[in-house]
């Protein structure tokens, strides 16, 4: 497995950790809203999402991914 790889593959787990304890913070002091939680944790999602799909493609030695 490429180093590099597996560190964007950490860097993804510490922003869903991080977007878990955001969604926390707002629960909390009751600023959440539907909308804001949907389109701050959608859009992180696409993100993540896409990182993973390239960290995956970089492991598989996809010159590409790069």
């Amino acid at each position: 497995m490429y180093t590099s790889a597996v560190l964007w593959i950490g860097a993804v787990a510490a922003g869903a950790f991080e977007t878990l304890l955001a969604v926390i913070g707002m629960f909390s002091d009751g600023s959440a809203t539907a909308g804001v939680l949907i389109s701050g944790v959608g859009l992180r999602l696409v993100v993540f999402g896409t990182a993973i799909f390239l960290a995956l493609r970089l492991r598989q030695g996809r010159n590409w991914a790069r």
